[in-house]
């Protein structure tokens, strides 16, 4: 789909790209309001070039000055406030980048977020190896400060995302594509085609016909075999890695967020056997912290036992060796007992 960008030549200078798929998935209510974005008032970045703006001078800069600093050369404001749209799903990690990705951009304005922190900007989901890299990846010339690794492209198209330049999304699929293994680039991807973070992005028809037309680049090849891997409907990274681990465990790909009516109403399991009626549920936290949540998954789990369903629930914190056997044991009981059906391969410990 085409769609307009700018692109960072590495040199300060921009140009216009209007080869580029169209990612953008900003929704409006009736009212006119974002239901994807909200404001937030950050603080104010202090840097030389708006002191006479602010009514300050370089003393404000200086250490002896008191003001917190963000980076060499750049500090927060001690009263005043700017308001910025930033997505509803935003936490303090993204806003730390995001303040320090737009310190940066105050006197290098050629300094592109990219790599994986362009992929955190987006929302997108990463192995804990790069999650828990906090510096900022930037492309850019040349850029020696300890908050930041540098990179080097020229022509990187690049997108305004909350105030910051940061790699279109093109972009940044072919950057984090070359350093994730072929498993985490599928929970990526599924974030993108799912509801991990609001309403889907992309399809996985959509990404595998562009990145077949993409020019080589490092971990193309591992792009191209896992979007035919993605399934719609995903809604966290954890219900991706418990499919994956049902599979590696010998038991077939359940079915994601297959509908199931019972008494009137629709639910969609995060997996499921429909034709064995088994449902898995991945839990997060919120279930556990939430007395509506906890309330409405103990009434689900009751109309689906009540309907003749093996309903498995399962924590970041379950004995997953105990889940898998218990779920391959119904797999094989209910397959034996479903006509026509031939029971799965035995679970592999």
């Amino acid at each position: 789909m085409d769609h307009t960008t700018t692109a960072h030549t590495g040199t300060g200078h921009t140009r216009t790209d209007q080869t580029r798929t169209d990612y953008s998935r900003t929704n409006y209510s009736k009212t006119g309001h974002s239901t994807t974005h909200r404001r937030v008032a950050l603080p104010l970045l202090i840097h030389a070039s708006n002191l006479d703006e602010l009514s300050l001078t370089p003393f404000h800069l200086s250490t002896a000055g008191g003001l917190k600093r963000v980076i060499r050369g750049v500090r927060e404001h001690p009263t005043r406030v700017q308001t910025v749209e930033v997505p509803v799903w935003a936490d303090d990690r993204w806003k730390e980048t995001r303040m320090v990705a737009a310190a940066l951009q105050m006197s290098r304005p050629d300094a592109v977020v990219s790599h994986q922190s362009a992929a955190r900007m987006y929302g997108w989901a990463l192995p804990l190896r790069l999650e828990h890299d906090r510096r900022v990846h930037v492309t850019t010339e040349i850029v020696r400060r300890p908050e930041f690794v540098g990179h080097r492209q020229r022509g990187l198209a690049a997108d305004d995302v909350s105030g910051v330049a940061v790699a279109a999304r093109d972009e940044t699929l072919r950057q984090v594509s070359s350093l994730m293994a072929e498993d985490d680039l599928l929970a990526l991807l599924e974030g993108m085609c799912g509801y991990w973070h609001g309403p889907p992005e992309v399809t996985p028809l959509d990404l595998i016909q562009h990145a077949r037309s993409w020019k080589r680049f490092r971990g193309k090849a591992r792009l191209l075999r896992a979007i035919p891997r993605v399934r719609l409907g995903v809604r966290s990274p954890r219900e991706t890695a418990l499919r994956l681990q049902i599979m590696a465990a010998g038991l077939p790909e359940p079915v994601v967020a297959h509908p199931v009516t019972l008494e009137g109403r629709t639910f969609h399991p995060d997996l499921s056997y429909p034709d064995l009626s088994i449902a898995i549920e991945y839990e997060g936290d919120h279930h556990r912290v939430d007395d509506w949540q906890w309330d409405a998954d103990i009434r689900r789990e009751d109309l689906f036992r009540e309907a003749g369903w093996e309903y498995l629930r399962i924590t970041k914190s379950s004995d997953m060796a105990e889940r898998l056997t218990r779920l391959e044991r119904a797999y094989t009981e209910r397959a034996r007992l479903s006509v026509g059906t031939v029971s799965g391969p035995p679970l592999r410990m």
